[in-house]
């Protein structure tokens, strides 16, 4: 699949982690997987809006759902994955970021001159000492943050071409 390639490409350094979006789990568990097939030792962390996920909560039929975020594309009330994704932790992780630490990280992509929108933006929470310290990631770790906002094809060629860096 598109997914196992591009989990192929981000893992091609053998990172200590990869920080990215996680919507639906698609790319994520992608990324996951290709770690538990070579025998990795890489950590996945997924950075998904705080209660507008259905990783950490039921959303009830019947139920009033506000699902609005800066991070839009990664707000849903299901998914097919979520059991599967929740069975890697505590290796790999899914971590809540509010609305303004969302902002933050969009706003650090930008003047880092990473073209995505805020969904994409997301594992640049990394940037975060806070975040950073709940994570235990240390600044030595080498890091892969995966920005899929202006299409993941087109952030995966960049960093190809050497003009996306580690964290």
């Amino acid at each position: 699949s598109a997914y196992a390639k591009h989990a192929g490409i981000i893992l091609e350094s053998n990172p200590n982690y990869v920080l990215c979006p996680i919507g639906s789990g698609k790319l994520w568990l992608s990324i996951v997987r290709k770690i538990e097939e070579q025998g990795l030792e890489t950590r996945v962390v997924g950075f998904t809006p705080a209660d507008k996920n259905p990783f950490f909560h039921d959303f009830r039929e019947g139920e009033a759902w506000d699902l609005r975020s800066l991070a839009d594309k990664l707000t849903s009330p299901y998914t097919a994955l979520a059991e599967q994704v929740m069975s890697r932790a505590p290796r790999h992780r899914v971590f809540e970021l509010d609305e303004r630490q969302i902002r933050k990280t969009y706003n650090k992509a930008r003047r880092m001159r990473v073209m995505c929108e805020p969904s994409g933006a997301v594992g640049f929470a990394y940037y975060q000492k806070r975040i950073r310290k709940e994570l235990e990631i240390d600044r030595k770790d080498s890091v892969m943050i995966v920005s899929s906002g202006s299409g993941l094809g087109d952030q995966l060629k960049r960093f190809e071409k050497g003009r996306i860096g580690r964290g």
